[in-house]
């Protein structure tokens, strides 16, 4: 009797947020999510970054040109005796000039006080600016923009406007108009640009930016969730299956490794773990078959012992009831035996038990029981056997018992042993066992109360 698997194991099924693949996945969706968010994020404001450098540049560029023309113009218009006039209308016609190449919105020159000096704009010619009260001024001093170059981005309806502020520096050469001045610039020079295009396009720069970060991502996360499924997911996929059949007690579960990585190295250790098993198993089959051939056979005749041979009634009773088929069972006493014992010795005794068990299987069918019941008596289970065939097989081994010359030493010696022998039928009516051994029983009494070595069968309890 092989073994069986009987372990009292539950496979859990597991929770999808706790599955691997789930946890993977994620996993790599949240990296990739933060990695290029943060890199595009960077990138924009990068991009940005330099694109108000470069505005910032051309402010400077064009300040320096308003500030170089400006002071070459009033040293000029010194030497030729000219009004102040024209030198501020070449200045005025230099700033519309530098504003069409430059793309501007509008460009001024003011002075310390915040006075319109001149600029493009001509509504705003002499107009003084009041640094605390004027929006336009109080988006550099009020928040803190008080450094040059300064840069404020302001919103004028529905257009964006970045402007930069610009010093006219106090040079050597201007001491002779402005010594009294004790600071160290003489006005400042303001460009406005329209920043609404340049927000426009970093819009359309973000979103197409977005769109391949999208797409980069979408792409990448396939390729890595495609490449860990085929490397790790499915692998493990396989060897969760292989375990679950060893688990069940299918040992001869095997994989097929490919590869040379860490999970076909894990793949053979399973097959070696299984393997191991599984011979392990087979030699646990066979040492429990042998002791459960031990455990219900007599060691000395190789019958059946008396705890099968009840469980083998048992279970012949219920098939002749339930078939309707004949069923006889006879009880076999050896007369005298322990007069064997005692004048011959035990192993003379055993010798005969031996010889009597080897004569009684050469009578029997194949489906036919003997048990060694106890010390000296047998009980014979007899499938699909009517009365005749139970006096049949009872007479015959009576008289082939009581013909057989015993041998019961290595020199030769012989002694005639004879044997009473009770039967009986089992009938529709006997729901356990104890009745059948009863009627046996009490068959195996009236025969050696008779005189011994003779058969005699009940059919009827008495």
């Amino acid at each position: 009797m092989g073994l069986q698997f009987n372990a009292n194991w539950n496979e859990r099924s597991i929770p999808w947020h706790c599955r691997l693949q789930t946890r993977v996945t994620v996993g790599v969706l949240l990296i990739f999510v933060v990695v290029f968010g943060v890199a595009a994020h960077f990138m924009i404001e990068y991009e940005q970054e330099l694109i108000e450098k470069q505005r910032i540049n051309i402010s400077k560029q064009l300040g320096d040109v308003l500030t170089n023309t400006l002071s070459a113009e009033m040293m000029k218009g010194d030497r030729e005796s000219k009004s102040k006039d024209k030198v501020w209308e070449r200045v005025e016609e230099l700033t519309d000039k530098m504003r069409d190449a430059s793309g501007a919105l509008r460009i001024q020159v003011l002075s310390q006080e915040g006075e319109v000096l001149v600029g493009t704009d001509f509504a705003l010619e002499s107009h003084e600016y009041d640094k605390e009260a004027d929006p336009e001024c109080a988006a550099c001093h009020v928040h803190g923009a008080t450094e040059f170059p300064s840069i404020v981005l302001q919103q004028n309806g529905d257009r964006s406007v970045m402007r930069t502020i610009t010093p006219i520096e106090k040079r050597r050469e201007c001491n002779e108009c402005h010594e009294k001045d004790e600071t160290n610039f003489l006005g400042m020079i303001s460009i406005d640009f329209d920043y609404t295009p340049i927000q426009l396009e970093n819009e359309r720069k973000r979103l197409r930016f977005m769109m391949v970060v999208v797409l980069t991502g979408v792409l990448l996360f396939f390729g890595i969730y495609v490449m860990i499924r085929r490397q790790v997911l499915s692998p493990l996929q396989t060897l969760m299956d292989a375990s679950r059949h060893l688990a069940r007690g299918q040992y001869d579960a095997r994989l097929e490794i490919r590869g040379e990585n860490e999970i076909s190295r894990l793949g053979e250790t399973f097959n070696h773990v299984a393997s191991e098993i599984q011979k392990a198993n087979e030699i646990l089959a066979v040492e429990s078959e042998n002791n459960y051939q031990s455990a219900i056979t007599d060691g000395l005749t190789g019958f059946r012992n008396k705890v099968y041979g009840e469980e083998a009634l048992n279970e012949a009773v219920a098939n002749s009831q339930e078939c309707d088929e004949p069923l006889g069972v006879l009880m076999v006493d050896l007369d005298h035996f322990k007069r064997v014992n005692d004048t011959h010795g035990h192993l003379a005794g055993d010798r005969v038990l031996k010889e009597t068990a080897r004569q009684i299987r050469q009578l029997l069918h194949y489906s036919d029981v003997p048990v060694r019941y106890g010390g000296e008596e047998f009980m014979i289970i007899l499938a699909n056997t009517d009365h005749a065939g139970l006096e049949t097989v009872g007479e015959r081994l009576r008289a082939r018992l009581e013909e057989k010359q015993f041998v019961i030493d290595d020199e030769g010696s012989t002694i005639q042993v004879t044997a009473s022998i009770g039967g009986t039928l089992c009938r529709k009516n006997d729901m356990q066992i104890e009745q059948v051994i009863e009627r046996a029983d009490n068959a195996l009494y009236q025969a050696k109360g008779s005189g011994r070595n003779r058969l005699v069968i009940v059919l009827k309890e008495e």
